[in-house]
């Protein structure tokens, strides 16, 4: 069993991993160790802790497989990106109501972090069409230059990005890709998500892959660490 803390609603995993993009929502891949995993586990609501960090999503397939664990998928927020959406036209509005509309729709919720000047932009007609959530929101924060996401709270954030400096934290190199702009690390607690910039330590990490902006970010659990990818844009 890994030494890193892993588990989904109190259970331990066997193995992990989770992509966290910077636009859309983040999805996890697990297996409970066996004889711990019960099938009520799997339906609805899923804490994940990984070291220090915990993300809220909801399960999506799961099963047992021929090793007695049971694998499972855990999506970011309440499981309701993939729904379609009943059309719907706007005069007069603001990208505020058009987005609770959509959210509220899915059972998802609106962050309380999200950029207010975001949700205040004017909206003099809008049409939402029958499509996925997912594809309804990244359509409408095209007329805003904004990004969107699902944060580890399951929360849905808009917003422009400004990205921040991740917080500094202990990690090895363990592969160097300049020609594919990304990185691979490997450490016990490794807090950092997609719209911030990776500080990185010279004395591990090429000047060229320093303090860049992140895309993309990656953890999958090793048998004594967590091995994180970063991409950038």
């Amino acid at each position: 069993m890994p030494s890193v803390l892993c588990s989904v609603n109190g259970f331990p995993i066997i193995d992990f991993s989770i992509e966290i993009p910077r636009i859309g929502v983040w999805m996890a891949e697990m297996a409970i160790e066996p004889g711990q995993a019960q099938a009520q586990v799997f339906v609805g609501r899923a804490t994940l802790q990984l070291a220090s960090m915990t993300f809220i999503g909801t399960f999506n397939r799961n099963g047992p497989t021929q090793r007695n664990t049971v694998r499972a998928r855990v999506f970011g927020g309440n499981g309701g990106f993939g729904l379609l959406l009943k059309p719907k036209g706007y005069r007069n509005t603001t990208l505020q109501q058009v987005l609770k509309d959509i959210l509220g729709a899915a059972g998802e919720v609106l962050s309380p972090a999200s950029d207010p000047t975001t949700l205040a932009f004017p909206l003099p007609f809008w049409t939402i069409s029958q499509v996925a959530v997912g594809v309804a929101i990244t359509s409408l924060m095209l007329n805003t230059g904004a990004s969107w996401r699902v944060l580890s709270d399951g929360t849905t954030w808009v917003g422009p990005e400004t990205f921040p400096l991740a917080a500094t934290f202990e990690y090895q190199p363990l592969r160097f890709e300049p020609e594919m702009d990304r990185i691979e690390i490997a450490s016990d607690n490794p807090v950092i998500f997609p719209g911030q910039v990776f500080q990185g330590k010279q004395q591990y990490t090429p000047a060229q892959l320093l303090k860049k902006q992140i895309s993309y970010v990656q953890h999958r659990l090793d048998d004594t660490f967590i091995r994180t990818r970063l991409v950038y844009e």
